[in-house]
């Protein structure tokens, strides 16, 4: 969120050393560093230091590990990123747009990987998710995951 505003002043603040706060807030702000390198668009300082939160430290923080497996993924290291949103799936809302997304990263990634079967059934949950999407843009995301189920030949199984 903060990287998308773009909004530098309050990842600066959220970062400021408090020692009277409680353990779970100073180790918190270990997660903020990342998204003050995308605030400064840093892509390859953000990754490392994505890299350097210790999923130990929040093993639901399901976010952190959906923007560094988009980082991963943009920098061309599918595999990678392939690893991490598996390790963040679970904890996703399933009731969230978030998670919609989630699986249509997941289907882009698995095309990417040459595993067409696992791309093609995730692209038809996404398309089974938002076959009647009203908003533009989550419409947007439906037709492309029905033009890759075009491009693979991959037929979506029927409805429960």
């Amino acid at each position: 969120w903060w990287s998308t505003r773009q909004d530098s002043a309050a990842v600066v603040a959220a970062l400021r050393p408090d020692s009277a706060a409680p353990f779970w807030i100073r180790r918190a702000r270990e997660a903020a560093r990342p998204y003050l390198a995308l605030a400064y668009h840093d892509t390859a300082l953000a990754l490392r230091e994505f890299g350097e939160v210790p999923d130990s430290l929040c093993p639901a923080c399901w976010r952190i590990r959906l923007t560094r497996a988009r980082l991963l993924s943009a920098r061309g290291d599918a595999r990678q990123a392939s690893a991490v949103l598996a390790r963040a799936a679970p904890y996703i809302p399933n009731w969230t747009p978030s998670y919609t997304l989630a699986l249509l990263e997941q289907a882009r990634l698995a095309e990417r990987l040459r595993a067409r079967r696992e791309a093609g059934l995730l692209y038809c949950r996404v398309v089974g998710t938002w076959a009647h999407a009203d908003a533009a843009v989550v419409a947007s995301y439906a037709a492309e995951a029905r033009r890759a189920l075009q491009r693979l030949r991959v037929p979506c199984p029927p409805s429960p």
